[in-house]
């Protein structure tokens, strides 16, 4: 998997009393790269520090840290990976920490798929139950997944317009002129929300005609719409 990819849009803060100690000619992303075994020790700190203060931007961000650097060293850890990512959601109250974390789910069961549609998409669609293990998973379910995640993580969107950018500083690279354009966390993630959707090439994603209502929907309601039966399995 490209870590590249995985990134995109949702990254790690640069500089840290780690990276100061390294060529200042590195970023401390590239220095992930190369030992991300210290990626994984750092989160794991992070982690602590974020319980102590309750602080969930950082919590997040050693999420992402510990998951982006474990799947460096094994990419065969996806669905454990993913597993982490589901249980993190599940304990997370903080109704902006749970969008954001949607998103980032969003995101892997995107890049999951896309790094292995050849085989999911010779699959014949499960649709009556949801199988346990990832690995047996139809490119339907992946769809109805991936929609699903980026939905809830456009909600709340009055929280979320609510909330500046620079309150979740803490998991992006930094703020840069761009981010002007999107300055709550709601354009943020809605941001985030159509880069996932249009990177992702599963069947179940069927464009809809020019003339749809839908394309002038705001964009929770568009991604929560149903895809219509004759559309499926394009």
């Amino acid at each position: 998997m490209r870590l590249s990819k995985l990134l995109i849009g949702i990254l790690l803060f640069i500089g840290s009393a780690t990276y100061a100690q390294h060529s200042p000619q590195d970023t401390l992303t590239a220095y992930y790269y190369r030992y991300p075994q210290q990626a994984i020790k750092d989160a794991e700190a992070l982690y602590r520090q974020a319980i102590k203060n309750n602080d969930t931007p950082l919590l997040i961000k050693s999420l992402i840290l510990k998951t982006t650097f474990t799947l460096a060293i094994d990419h065969e850890d996806y669905p454990a990976i993913l597993s982490e990512v589901e249980k993190y959601l599940s304990q997370e109250t903080d109704s902006a920490g749970i969008a954001v974390i949607n998103s980032y789910c969003a995101q892997l069961y995107a890049e999951y798929y896309n790094n292995n549609s050849y085989l999911i998409n010779q699959r014949t669609p499960v649709t009556d139950y949801i199988p346990e293990d990832i690995a047996s998973w139809s490119s339907n379910i992946f769809a109805e997944k991936i929609k699903k995640c980026v939905a809830a993580s456009l909600l709340p969107a009055r929280k979320l317009q609510e909330t500046p950018l620079s309150a979740y500083k803490a998991i992006l690279t930094s703020l840069t002129p761009a981010d002007s354009l999107r300055p709550t966390l709601y354009d943020f993630l809605c941001y985030r929300a159509i880069n996932i959707l249009l990177q992702t090439n599963t069947p179940g994603f069927a464009e809809p005609s020019s003339d749809s209502p839908l394309l002038f929907a705001p964009a929770d309601e568009f991604i929560a719409t149903p895809i219509p039966a004759e559309l499926k399995g394009r």
